[in-house]
């Protein structure tokens, strides 16, 4: 439990990072290249994410079968695994590679009306070298330094790199340097991590054998996760590929700003309340299940606050947001406010869902929980592409939606019969953290929409809308249950206390 809270600290002021310098860059790529280089990176990085399927649940089935032994120290079964997703690693590099090719050639024919076709080409196969270094270098160590709980080395690195990237490529941009050029620094920065992590690894990890037999049994339910990331793939990355092929560069890259917003909260909230403690409930999951639920339990409550805080502010200050961002294109129009309510929604039906998720891996149940994953898949296409002539990208986020409804509550009810828990506390709430939002929500986006002035206008208004949201959200969740809320701070006092 002792890096816990640092892998969580450490991830938000990462993801933050992040997301800073990559709306800063992708703004003035917009400006400065316009709406069809910019909705042609955003399908490139949706093209790329079908490739990333060859990793075929290895990351995830690794990471579960590293937690028992890493709590017991036995470093032989450690390197036994590491070794065998070594291994798997080096093979999909090779595919991935030659898949690359094959990719840098396809897409310069899907946009040849609109991009020239030596740049898309270029641009698709630098794109994806970043990929291919991560798999033949830095994949095996992430997942080490992931399942013991040390993945604050990665997002300190990360935010160092990334801000370094940012300062580089926007003085190439400064420069009027190609977009080539402006991509290459993100594959340089990529070699640069995987020689940090990898001193890193070599200098805490001295027990590590990397040589030693692989363990490849111990990675078998990675073909379970396949068919979870398969039907993630689907869900959440076929809106980008639907429109490249059936509609405009400059409508992806209007779909892409929103969901770049969107996609970027999921990504904080997943990093910071999943990634971060994953290790820490992987463990919890060996011992009892009383315990595990109470932790389980107390996680979700919180949890269930922040996140609707965080989407409230989100709604209420998208459209202040894209009217600022995108001042200076004119080729397109971006403010649309159904848009940023659909994401909002998708988004919603979709982080409902993370405890049962982060349980779900905890306990590897990865073989129990796949048929659902397939049925959301097939809801989310089927819809999505029906409304699609009717609909626009409107009718793609609807079917999104329809797939989130499904799959969420399956998750969530699978988790609660397996590990024997009350399901009215959740029913609770759930309802007491919507009814904030919808109340947040009717008065500054639908009632009175908040109106900027400019960036520093935006970032206070966001500010005081987020405490806004917290304070309303903790009044709702505290007066109903002050008496069960005042004992759990009373045990936490005096947990504290004895350490004093």
């Amino acid at each position: 439990m002792k890096h816990l809270g640092k892998n969580m600290i450490f991830s938000i002021i990462c993801k933050m990072i992040m997301i800073v310098t990559g709306l800063i860059v992708q703004r003035y790529v917009l400006s400065s290249f316009g709406s069809d280089i910019n909705g042609l990176y955003s399908s490139i990085t949706q093209f790329l994410t079908y490739l990333i399927l060859l990793e075929s649940g290895i990351g995830t089935a690794s990471i579960q079968a590293l937690y028992v032994p890493l709590a017991n120290s036995n470093w032989d079964s450690v390197s036994a695994v590491i070794a065998a997703t070594k291994q798997q690693y080096e093979k999909i590099c090779r595919w991935f590679l030659m898949l690359l090719v094959g990719l840098a050639f396809l897409i310069p024919c899907i946009v040849a009306s609109q991009v020239d076709a030596l740049t898309a080409g270029l641009l698709t196969f630098i794109s994806g070298l970043s990929s291919v270094i991560t798999y033949a270098f830095l994949g095996k160590y992430v997942i080490l330094l992931t399942a013991d709980n040390r993945i604050g080395i990665i997002y300190i690195c990360d935010s160092v790199l990334t801000l370094l990237s940012c300062g580089l490529r926007l003085i190439a941009i400064y420069m009027n340097q190609s977009i080539i050029v402006v991509q290459l620094i993100l594959v340089a920065t990529a070699v640069i991590k995987s020689i940090i992590i990898f001193a890193y690894v070599k200098k805490h990890y001295k027990k590590l054998n990397l040589k030693a037999k692989p363990n490849n049994q111990a990675i078998l339910q990675r073909w379970s996760v396949l068919v979870h990331q398969i039907a993630g793939l689907v869900v959440n990355h076929t809106d980008v590929t639907i429109l490249t092929v059936a509609s405009t560069l400059k409508n992806v890259s209007i779909y892409s700003v929103y969901n770049y917003i969107y996609s970027n909260i999921a990504a904080i909230i997943n990093t910071t309340f999943s990634q971060a403690i994953l290790a820490t409930f992987g463990r919890l999951a060996t011992g009892e299940q009383k315990t595990y639920n109470k932790v389980f339990k107390l996680f979700e409550s919180f949890f269930y606050c922040i996140l609707f805080a965080i989407l409230s502010t989100a709604l209420i200050m998208t459209i202040p947001f894209v009217s600022l961002y995108t001042a200076s294109v004119a080729d397109a129009n971006y403010i649309l406010p159904s848009v940023a309510l659909l994401f909002c929604i998708c988004q919603m039906m979709n982080l409902v869902r993370v405890p049962a998720l982060i349980t779900i891996n905890a306990y590897g149940w990865f073989k129990e929980t796949k048929k659902g994953s397939i049925i959301e898949a097939v809801i989310n296409l089927s819809v999505s592409l029906a409304l699609l002539p009717v609909l626009g990208m409107q009718g793609l986020l609807i079917g999104t939606i329809c797939s989130y409804l499904f799959r969420t509550q399956d998750v969530i009810l699978f988790v609660y019969r397996k590990c024997k828990i009350g399901w009215m506390g959740l029913v609770k709430n759930l309802l007491l953290n919507f009814s904030g939002f919808l109340i947040l929500t009717l008065a500054f986006f639908f009632w009175k929409p908040i109106i900027v002035t400019g960036w520093i206008d935006w970032m206070l208004k966001a500010v005081g809308i987020f405490v806004l949201s917290i304070v309303v959200l903790f009044l709702l969740n505290y007066v109903p249950r002050y008496k069960e809320c005042n004992i759990l701070a009373k045990k936490i006092y005096l947990k504290y206390e004895k350490r004093l």
